[in-house]
């Protein structure tokens, strides 16, 4: 990718648009998960209303059918099972229904899956239509980021969502048709430009024996069409980038290596659409043992909007290290001295899961609160 393509103002009309799009798309394909759901939904809506309403009386002149007592229900004004707020989703938490009905807010892909998981819902389309509207809620919260980085970031919560409940065809279909759709406005958003990811430190066969999770991730964009350039840091002391470099090079995949040095003006030059990590430990809250200079790599990207994701499999995962404190950090060899002075040489950063976007592991994409979900992971390693 040559640096100084396009303008500010070029890349925010661009994400502006391709959000425009893909939230009016999304939030139809939501409303229509299945063909015969919204033509119900619409016939049926004025019986719903009654149903949930907390109205003592049938409104629109509905028949009012005789029943016993109703057990007291706590009043609520939520009219069906779920609302979707922009922001959050609400979901009526069906379990105890009808001795008590309770509202649950889902902030994330991940609480959303939590309660799919945990059966606040019942199975059916529902379950398609509030997928749908999570992965909505998604594009919401990452609007302001380029948009390879947004679908990077729908993929993650899509993966997220289709484990909740894997023997629900109207959720696999919802998320299929939104993650779909949202692909094709990338494309047409990204004119052409490829994706940029920026690797610290070797991702590939190298570190991780016959395939590279870094690299095995570079070479399934490529696969799938989309066009990929790779900025390498130096990652010094050992210059694990210039390793790196030398594998990318075999693999055909264009890259450009730089000086750690060089990091600031490459997130500050926006030419940056995610940070790839590789974790060497990972610890039950999330946060990540990584080479030295992620951390710092991490924040600088956080703050300029660019989605930082984590390459970990399973099997360096501690249910035991609930923080950095179960971890031994110790530096490598001592290195020699430097002039009159001394140097050291840490080994590794500890990465916050607060810096972290997505944790690419071989049980697919985690997208935060983590701590739950690598649980769930850990009891099948």
């Amino acid at each position: 990718m040559a640096p100084g393509n396009g303008t500010p103002d070029r890349e925010q009309a661009t994400r502006r648009q391709f959000f425009r799009v893909f939230g009016r798309q999304t939030a139809h394909s939501a409303g229509s998960v299945l063909a015969g759901v919204e033509a119900l939904r619409r016939s049926s809506r004025d019986a719903l209303d009654d149903l949930l309403s907390d109205e003592e009386q049938p409104r629109r002149g509905a028949q009012a059918i005789e029943a016993p007592e109703p057990p007291a229900v706590p009043p609520t004004a939520f009219r069906s099972p779920y609302r979707f707020r922009g922001q959050a989703i609400e979901l009526l938490d069906q379990r105890d229904l009808p001795e008590r009905a309770e509202l649950i807010s889902c902030a994330a892909a991940s609480e959303v899956a939590s309660a799919i998981r945990r059966g606040l819902l019942s199975g059916g389309p529902v379950l398609g239509q509030v997928a749908a509207y999570a992965l909505a809620m998604v594009a919401q919260q990452v609007a302001d980021r380029p948009a390879p980085a947004m679908a990077v970031a729908l993929r993650g919560a899509a993966d997220t969502l289709a484990v909740a409940r894997p023997t629900s065809r109207a959720l696999a279909v919802a998320l299929d048709r939104v993650i779909a759709h949202a692909e094709t406005v990338v494309a047409a958003a990204g004119e052409g430009r490829p994706l940029a990811v920026l690797m610290h430190a070797d991702q590939g066969p190298l570190t991780g024996g016959q395939v590279g999770a870094g690299t095995a991730l570079l070479q399934g964009l490529a696969a799938a069409g989309i066009p990929v350039h790779a900025w390498l840091t130096e990652a010094t002391p050992l210059y694990e980038g210039r390793r790196a470099a030398w594998q990318l090079g075999h693999l055909a995949i264009p890259h450009t290596l730089v000086p750690d040095t060089a990091l600031g003006w490459l997130l500050e030059a926006r030419r940056i659409d995610l940070l790839l990590l590789r974790a060497e430990w990972l610890l039950a809250s999330g946060d990540v043992v990584a080479p030295l200079g992620s951390r710092v790599a991490a924040r600088q990207a956080r703050e300029a909007g660019v989605v930082v994701a984590v390459c970990a499999t399973a099997s360096i995962y501690d249910r035991a290290a609930v923080d950095a404190a179960a971890v031994p950090l110790a530096g490598r060899l001592p290195a020699p001295q430097a002039g009159h002075g001394s140097r050291i040489d840490p080994a590794a950063d500890i990465v916050p899961a607060g810096l972290v976007d997505l944790l690419l592991t071989d049980r697919g994409a985690l997208a935060p609160p983590f701590a739950e979900q690598l649980a769930r992971v850990g009891d099948h390693s």
